[in-house]
């Protein structure tokens, strides 16, 4: 019974929730013959088709072969595992949706060239369950706690889709929702699943891959309970590790593609890569970073020089090797050097520091200086100061 309602289920047509956008994961480039990306890859690595090929196994409304617009569906997936189990002993039922899907923007799923979008969904339907109560449902892809907002059936009805739902769709929104951190598959045993699926909707099945290893669906509240024992898990819990899941592996899962040093992508194992192979600019042939060289006269100062004044002419300070020159005063240059008794700027003997820079006697400057017995600041006779700067005798 639980079979054939689960089938119904699951070619039943959805209803699209609120989106976000986000990224992670990879998805394939888009499919010339639909439109939509040819698969999409978990954390994990595992490569999903787009399910077309088979009507049973894809949950497809319509047989293969397919042809776009005209007998394409309105609703395809790349995995689905959904899960259900009995909430009491009056028939009411809890189910659990995931799945990573892809639809058309419009609402009435009409197959419209450039409406198709895709997003990951996971949905709760609770039955017989208490207006107000909080019920904990833990599941592959996490714990959540849910309100009912009514008594009785479908009391619990929430949906979580996250993906693109506006045109042109961004292919990569769907990434970041919870059923492509890792796709569900059969486990190991006995009964295999059709070679290059993940399993078949038309059986009930173990799973693996939830990646908090919570690979059942429990639900737990109040009035909670189960007529069969294979379902309870203590008073007001009910559980079931049973799933109908689908998803076509990739026949050639895609490889990550080969580093390119020059192509301006840091791959991994580069260091740097600025879109070329040519030395001395940072980056080298190889895409590592290069030990910088320092080189004079550049103006910026490298390891070992201790000036660099962006040039190489010697006598400004900064030589030749970029290395702080000493510095040579000259008579003349208005500095009183070493070995120098005075500096005026000028080679002018007679204004008191002479061509050599050695303060001279200057008559006539209203100075007394050695050699001079007076000077009155001019160099004239009869003011009792000769022009020789000798006192003059009355």
């Amino acid at each position: 019974m639980l079979t054939m309602l689960f089938k119904i289920l699951s070619v039943s047509l959805l209803t699209f929730g609120i989106a976000a956008n986000a990224a992670a994961q990879s998805a394939g480039p888009p499919d010339a013959s639909h439109g939509f990306p040819a698969f999409y890859v978990d954390a994990a690595g595992t490569s999903l088709d787009i399910c077309v090929d088979n009507a049973e196994l894809c949950l497809l409304d319509n047989t293969p072969p397919l042809s776009f617009p005209d007998n394409f569906p309105g609703e395809l997936f790349y995995q689905r595992s959904d899960a259900a189990m009995q909430s009491d002993s009056t028939g009411n039922l809890a189910l659990l949706v995931t799945a990573v899907e892809a639809s058309f923007v419009n609402l009435a799923g009409d197959v419209i060239p450039g409406d198709q979008n895709t997003f990951g969904r996971v949905r709760f339907r609770l039955d017989g369950v208490v207006e107000g109560r909080t019920y904990t449902i833990t599941h592959p892809y996490g714990v959540d706690q849910v309100v009912a907002t009514r008594s009785g059936a479908r009391g619990v009805n929430t949906t979580e889709d996250i993906g693109c739902f506006v045109a042109p769709c961004d292919f990569t929104a769907v990434l970041s929702s919870r059923p492509i951190q890792s796709y569900l598959r059969w486990t190991n045993e006995a009964e295999v699943a059709p070679a290059g699926y993940v399993g078949t909707p038309l059986i009930e099945h173990r799973v693996t891959g939830s990646p908090n290893g919570t690979n059942f669906f429990r639900v737990e509240g109040t009035g909670i309970g189960a007529a069969y024992p294979e379902f309870q898990c203590g008073n007001d819990c009910i559980q079931t590790d049973l799933f109908v899941t689908m998803g076509k592996l990739s026949a050639a899962p895609p490889q990550p593609p080969t580093p390119v040093c020059g192509d301006g992508v840091v791959d991994a194992g580069e260091q740097c890569d600025d879109g070329g192979t040519a030395p001395g600019d940072g980056c080298d042939a190889l895409c590592q970073l290069e030990v910088a060289v320092g080189v004079c006269g550049d103006g910026v100062i490298d390891a070992g020089e201790q000036c660099d004044d962006g040039g190489t002419a010697p006598g400004d300070g900064c030589d030749a090797a970029c290395q702080i020159e000493a510095v040579v005063g000259f008579c003349g240059d208005g500095v009183v050097n070493a070995g120098e008794e005075c500096d005026d700027g000028n080679g002018n003997n007679r204004d008191g520091c002479s061509n050599n820079c050695r303060v001279r006697s200057v008559c006539g400057d209203g100075v007394v200086t050695a050699g001079e017995q007076c000077d009155d600041g001019n160099r004239r006779n009869g003011d009792g100061c000769s022009r020789r700067c000798r006192l003059e005798r009355n």
